[in-house]
C-alpha cells in the first residue's frame, strides 16, 4: 500500500469514483464518500451498495493448535466453528475489558482468518503472542496481501446471488468461495450483508464488477449511519480497553458455558451479580456533539458520547455510554457547554 501524508490508502484508490472526499481511520486515509453523501446513504437503506474495507485488520492462524487456542483466550465457542463457518468473540484483557472485537472464520481444518479492526489490530497480534506458549499455531497478519470488502443494503443478496449463485444458501456467518473470491454472510448483529474477501491482486476486478451489477459505491460515512440506525457500537469510538463487553451490547458474544478465557472471571461475576453500570444508548442532540464529549445531569457525568453522525438538518445523532439509571428515553442529559442531549433508546 502507498502513503498520502503518512496515512496508509487504499490500494482502490485509483479507481474511485471523481469527487471523493477522504477521512482518517487510525493510520489508514479511508473515503468517507464519494461527492454525494445522502445518495450513498439512501442506496445503503433502499438498494444494495459495496464499500472498501481495505483499512481493517486481516489475520491469518494456522496450525493443529490455533483453534484450541483462540478457543482457550477468547470469549465465544472457537471449537464449534464448522470448515467454512464463523462466529464473532472478543478477546479481553485479565481485567475483563476489550482488548478487541473480531470474526473467527474457518478455513480450514487448522487454519482461520481473524477479520479485527485496524485501531486495535497490533494489540490483538500482541495478546495473542503472549498467550501463545507451547502451542503448534503461528499468527501471520495478512492484511496487506489480502482485501476486504463488504456489501450492504435489502437488495445485496438478490444482486450478489445473481453474481454467485450459492450465496443464497448461506445462513449468518457462513461463507462459499467462487474463483478466489470469499463470500461470508454476516450476521443479524452487523451493520454489512456480506463480507468479500480476496487476494489484493483481484480486488479491482471484484469491485468493478459490482458496480457493472449494480452495487454503488458508498463511504464510511454512510456505513457510520448505519450502525448508528442500528446501534452497533464501533472500535475506538464506542469501545475500547476502558469497556467490558456487556455494558457494550456484546453478552451475544460471550459463552457462559464454555469454560475458561481470559477475563472469564471478571465478566462472569459482572453477569451473575448484576454489575453491570452502563449501558449503550441512543441520543439526539440540535446543538451537535462530538464523540469523547461528556453528557452530565445536574452537573454531575453520567456518560461519554461515541459514534455521532449529522443529517442533512443539523441534527446530531449518536452512540453513548452512559450509566443505567440515566439511560431511558426521554431523559434529558446536556454536554458540558450545555447543549441539550434527549436520550431516545437503549441498544439493548
Amino acid at each position: 500500500m502507498t502513503t498520502t501524508n503518512s496515512l496508509i490508502h487504499s490500494p482502490l484508490r485509483d479507481i474511485y469514483p471523481a469527487g471523493s472526499f477522504y477521512s482518517a481511520i487510525g493510520d489508514h486515509q479511508v473515503a468517507e464518500h464519494f461527492g454525494d453523501a445522502e445518495s450513498e446513504y439512501q442506496a445503503a437503506v433502499s438498494g444494495a451498495a459495496i464499500i472498501d474495507h481495505s483499512h481493517l485488520g486481516r489475520l491469518a492462524q494456522i496450525g493443529p493448535d490455533a483453534i484450541d487456542l483462540l478457543h482457550r483466550v477468547t470469549t465465544n465457542n472457537i471449537e464449534a466453528i464448522p470448515v467454512g463457518g464463523s462466529a464473532r468473540t472478543i478477546l479481553a484483557s485479565d481485567r475483563g475489558r476489550v482488548v478487541d472485537v473480531f470474526r473467527v472464520v474457518r478455513t480450514g481444518q487448522s487454519e482461520l482468518l481473524l477479520l479485527c479492526s485496524g485501531l486495535f489490530k497490533s494489540e490483538l497480534i500482541k495478546m495473542i503472542e503472549f498467550y501463545t506458549i507451547i502451542e503448534d499455531s503461528r499468527l501471520e497478519d495478512v492484511s496487506d496481501s489480502m482485501l476486504q470488502l463488504a456489501i450492504i443494503g435489502p437488495e445485496a443478496e438478490m444482486l450478489l446471488s445473481s453474481m454467485v449463485p450459492s450465496v443464497g444458501a448461506l445462513g449468518p456467518g457462513e461463507s462459499t468461495e467462487a474463483n478466489g473470491v470469499r463470500y461470508l454472510r454476516a450476521g443479524t448483529d452487523e451493520a454489512e450483508e456480506f463480507h468479500v474477501l480476496m487476494p489484493a491482486g483481484l480486488a479491482a476486478g471484484v469491485w468493478r464488477q459490482m458496480e457493472g451489477a449494480g452495487f454503488t459505491p458508498v463511504g464510511s460515512q454512510t456505513l457510520q449511519r448505519r450502525r448508528v440506525d442500528l446501534g452497533i457500537p464501533s472500535a475506538g469510538l464506542d469501545y475500547s480497553d476502558r469497556t467490558n463487553p456487556l455494558e457494550i451490547g456484546l453478552i451475544d458474544l460471550v459463552d457462559f458455558a464454555k469454560g475458561c478465557y481470559v477475563g472469564q472471571e471478571v465478566v462472569a461475576r459482572l453477569d451473575a451479580y448484576d454489575k453491570v453500570q452502563r449501558t449503550i444508548v441512543k441520543v439526539r442532540s440540535d446543538s451537535g456533539l462530538t464523540a469523547g464529549d461528556d453528557l452530565k445531569v445536574d452537573g454531575r457525568t453520567v456518560g461519554t458520547v461515541g459514534s455521532v453522525i449529522t443529517d442533512g438538518k443539523g441534527v446530531t445523532t449518536a452512540l453513548a455510554l452512559v450509566r443505567n439509571e440515566f439511560a431511558e428515553a426521554g431523559v434529558k442529559l446536556a454536554t458540558e457547554s450545555g447543549a441539550s442531549v434527549v436520550a431516545l433508546t437503549r441498544d439493548k
